[in-house]
């Protein structure tokens, strides 16, 4: 933190926000203060003296930054850590409520700190871009002509607060209406933009999250709208394992790199003989359509929202328990034997097969309250362990207990 409260609060205190206990953001350990619900007013409550001095101070520790760090010319200016339910007004000030939009007075103080960067002699031919970051409070454009972006000041959107719909595309007007104006809203103050998007079921971990074709989509568009940088963010690691993470990731990757890629040829690459599973690649490919198919028929796929039921309800996968004894059997057990012994990634063929067995044995005991019959706890864990998989809940790390409380409260 730039301005730490602990610092500078008490010959400052205009400089942070009156609602201190509504927003996350600085608990220092050192001193034992807890600040751990503050944040910069940038109108520091309407004085404009006061103003004038947080302005300077900003700038000086920002600087000291930035010359010891050469090698990152994009530097987002956050506003701690509003991700609060509550958090539907960043600062609760005259000044700021005046504002109407909790962007504009923090856009006015990046175009003023950018324009001292571009001034300072110290930062000769650097190109240098201040980003704050749309998210929750912040998350809504301000209207255009309220305020104006400087050239090397931008936005980097986190489409979360509004129930975006992640299984269609984030320019879909009908179905993600508010992130699709939003989007184009914020285009208008800037070219500058940057995108964090979410890429894990968060209360299901080992579900997969119903937007493999959506990904394709929407890197197309953000290619096309000039997209600075995008960064995903997940639980741990599980979504790599299981749930056919290890195919999103290909995706992901892909499609960075190559906008104009096709989801066929990134489905039918994945799956070939030649593929993710080597040999057992067609059996594998036949599950991933039965669960995807199973998804929609449920209804699940139709809302893909990261956080809430909708996106993979387990109590309504009770009706596929056959399905996906079925499913276990014929593309799980069986497709070992497809594997070619002496093929020099057997072993890792068997990693990437025993990983997709997690979704459904989990799905198995939660839905049931039993494990297959030739799996248990004990053997699901170890089996977890010898792949990293660390957790199946946001901020849950797996274990008895969290498998069994994950169970009781579907």
């Amino acid at each position: 933190m730039l301005l730490p409260p602990d610092v500078y609060y008490g010959s400052h205190p205009s400089w942070y926000t009156p609602n201190m206990y509504s927003y996350g953001g600085y608990y220092n350990k050192k001193s034992g203060v807890d600040w751990s619900y503050s944040n910069l007013c940038f109108n520091a409550n309407g004085n404009d003296a006061e103003l004038s001095l947080m302005k300077d101070q900003f700038y000086l520790r920002l600087k000291e930054q930035l010359l010891r760090v050469t090698n990152i010319d994009n530097i987002c200016i956050g506003v701690g850590d509003n991700d609060h339910d509550h958090s539907s007004e960043y600062c609760a000030c005259e000044a700021c409520r005046k504002d109407g939009n909790a962007n504009i007075s923090i856009i006015k103080f990046l175009n003023e700190i950018s324009k001292r960067i571009k001034n300072d002699p110290d930062f000769a031919g650097r190109d240098i871009y201040l980003y704050t970051m749309a998210y929750r409070a912040t998350e809504t454009a301000p209207t255009y002509g309220s305020v104006t972006m400087d050239d090397h000041v931008g936005v980097w959107i986190a489409p979360v607060t509004n129930d975006t719909n992640w299984a269609y595309p984030l320019n879909d007007e009908i179905n993600n209406t508010y992130t699709a104006n939003n989007i184009k809203n914020w285009l208008k103050l800037t070219k500058n933009i940057g995108f964090y998007l979410y890429a894990s079921n968060y209360t299901r971990c080992f579900a997969p999250l119903y937007y493999f074709e959506t990904i394709v989509k929407n890197h197309k568009y953000l290619s096309q709208i000039g997209t600075k940088f995008i960064y995903y963010c997940e639980v741990s690691e599980n979504q790599s394992f299981t749930g056919f993470g290890a195919f999103k990731n290909f995706i992901l990757r892909h499609t960075i790199i190559n906008a104009d890629i096709t989801y066929e040829k990134l489905y039918n690459d994945f799956f070939s003989l030649n593929g993710y599973y080597g040999e057992a690649g067609p059996r594998l490919k036949y599950y991933f359509d039965e669960l995807i198919d199973a998804m929609e028929n449920s209804g699940i796929g139709k809302y893909g929202d990261i956080y809430n039921s909708h996106v993979f309800n387990w109590s309504h996968f009770g009706a596929y328990l056959g399905s996906m004894s079925f499913w276990k059997q014929y593309s799980i057990d069986e497709a070992y034997s497809e594997l070619d012994s002496t093929n020099p990634n057997y072993e890792i063929y068997k990693k990437h097969i025993l990983a997709e067995s997690i979704f459904l044995r989990y799905c198995k005991y939660v839905s049931s309250g039993v494990w297959y019959s030739d799996d248990s706890e004990s053997k699901f864990l170890d089996d977890c362990g010898s792949l990293g998989i660390v957790k199946n809940q946001e901020g849950i790390y797996l274990s008895s207990d969290s498998i069994r409380n994950h169970k009781n409260h579907l």
